[in-house]
């Protein structure tokens, strides 16, 4: 007889719901921008910076949500930036960052769709991207 952990086991083997958002790693958003010509989505940017403690805890609890997770995955390409390395000054700047978090959804043209700016829960930033998405 087969147990009832074991059964669990098994059964979470064959789901695959994933545990976070997964950002590509581009050094130029052109790159991004091209990408989302082609996947057909719109582009979420997180500006973020290492000493940030809010940014980190957004990856703990708003990208690390398994719903927030899915959506972002399957409707955007998401591209982490870090304010203070390669192009990220320059991001920053064109796109006015002045306070972290930062979170921008920009078109394919790079034109911005929608912002917010500070920490939030997964369920706000789940109205904040679907609201963002239908626009």
């Amino acid at each position: 007889m087969v147990s009832v952990a074991t059964l669990l086991f098994l059964l979470s083997s064959f789901t695959t719901v994933p545990t976070s958002v997964n950002f590509v790693h581009s050094n130029t958003l052109t790159t991004v921008l091209d990408q989302a010509v082609s996947e057909d989505k719109l582009v979420f940017i997180d500006f973020y910076a290492t000493w940030c403690g809010p940014c980190r805890k957004l990856d703990r609890t708003v990208f690390g949500d398994a719903r927030v997770a899915s959506y972002m995955n399957d409707n955007f390409v998401n591209y982490k930036v870090d304010i203070e390395k390669d192009n990220g000054p320059i991001l920053a700047a064109m796109y006015g960052v002045t306070s972290l978090p930062a979170m921008i959804v920009l078109n394919e043209k790079g034109d911005v769709v929608s912002r917010k700016q500070g920490m939030t829960s997964p369920e706000y930033f789940m109205q904040f991207v679907e609201r963002a998405n239908a626009q």
